[in-house]
């Protein structure tokens, strides 16, 4: 899992084959009370980020 700059837990959500990639997402719940979600991500879904 990852971290996001508020100390909160990313988990993993999903793997894509083709691109051999995970994605990890925190949930809209905790990002949508965050005071740095401005600055965390755009996304109206909660930070979410691919490795």
């Amino acid at each position: 899992s990852f971290i996001c700059p508020e100390g909160e837990e990313l988990k993993r959500r999903n793997f894509n084959k083709k691109r051999q990639q995970f994605e990890y997402m925190a949930s809209m719940k905790t990002c949508g009370k965050c005071h740095l979600l401005d600055q965390c991500t755009r996304s109206k879904t909660g930070r979410s980020l691919k490795r």
